[in-house]
């Protein structure tokens, strides 16, 4: 066993934290004594490091940074797994405005940059960026399953869907193999079957306060369903009297304003983990009429001014833990006392 794992010390229950995706990633299982917990878990890890190796932009030997390398002109015929979580994210870009976009690494790019020197880009230089961002630039040829730029010097990442999606595999591995009770984490990005224990049928998930990561806010309880959350608070700077971070708005080449934190519960983690980044970018107004008009999706949403906002579904669903006050869709105050 290596040092980044950890065996939980009660029978047939294996719980290990590896480093990969650029994050930490636990998965836990507690099957059936018949089913071997630590040779199912090292499974789903194989699952998620595999679509990784693919995924990652960074990567010389990954087939996106082939893909990323092509030239513009040139349709690059790739594996159907590619291709299909591209496509996918298509269909989540027209979702959502544009809100989300995997063509967003030119404009990504420049940001770290400046962001490591403690500098702010300057507006012609996001504008020339901004300028080979666009989904609606991608060419895909579903017959010959490739896919090209129209634009030289356009480039994908697949950072803001392929954590979801690894998740997702990760837990249809353990399902394979029968176990019933686990859960995968990564990075903030969840799925749960099941629950700690036979007495219990669901899993108490806690949301934190985007400013204050050591308070909770809410508790929530889950079952076969994907979480995920998207905030400014892992990787944000202050630069020029400016809250810099890692969410850039597609749309304007800069961070996406009026949000702390969106957490997002959906069927699949795919899918919460797109949401989130684009509710994100969306902001509480427009965020909120793209995702009440989608079905089993539920949200919490932090403010900047500090408010804290949740779906209807969630009401009499989620137990408050911080003083305050919470709105539904229909802003209607429910002032939370006694915790």
């Amino acid at each position: 066993m290596s040092s980044q794992s950890q065996l939980v010390a009660k029978k047939n229950q294996f719980k290990t934290t590896r480093r990969m995706m650029g994050t930490s990633v636990t998965i836990a299982a507690y099957p059936e004594d018949s089913i071997d917990a630590e040779r199912v878990v090292a499974k789903a890890f194989e699952e998620m490091a595999g679509i990784e190796r693919e995924m990652n932009y960074r990567r010389p030997q990954s087939e996106l940074y082939g893909l990323n390398q092509a030239p513009s002109h040139q349709g690059v015929k790739v594996s159907p797994e590619l291709f299909g979580i591209i496509r996918k994210s298509i269909y989540f870009s027209k979702l959502t405005n544009g809100a989300f976009d995997v063509t967003l690494l030119p404009l990504t790019l420049l940001w770290n940059d400046h962001l490591r020197k403690n500098k702010i880009p300057g507006s012609t230089e996001i504008r020339r960026q901004s300028s080979l961002v666009g989904y609606e630039n991608l060419i895909l040829n579903r017959q010959e399953r490739t896919i090209r730029f129209k634009k030289p010097g356009m480039m994908i990442d697949l950072g803001g869907i392929a954590k979801g999606y690894a998740v997702d595999r990760a837990i249809a591995v353990l399902i394979s193999e029968g176990v019933e009770r686990a859960f995968v984490e990564a990075g903030g990005d969840f799925y749960i079957i099941g629950s700690p224990s036979n007495r219990e049928k669901t899993w108490p998930i806690g949301i934190k306060h985007p400013r204050n990561p050591d308070e909770l806010i809410l508790v929530i309880n889950t079952s076969k369903e994907g979480i995920a959350t998207s905030g400014n608070y892992h990787h944000s700077t202050i630069i020029e009297g400016r809250r810099c971070h890692h969410i850039l708005d597609p749309r304007t080449g800069i961070e996406a304003k009026g949000m702390m934190s969106v957490t997002v519960i959906a069927e699949d983690t795919m899918t919460a983990d797109v949401l989130a980044t684009a509710s994100f970018v969306l902001g509480p107004r427009k965020g909120i009429e793209v995702l009440n008009e989608l079905d089993g999706v539920e949200w919490v949403f932090v403010t900047e001014p500090g408010d804290v906002m949740i779906s209807n579904g969630l009401i009499g669903r989620a137990i408050p833990v911080l003083r305050g006050s919470i709105h539904n869709t229909k802003e209607r105050r429910r002032e939370i006392d006694g915790y």
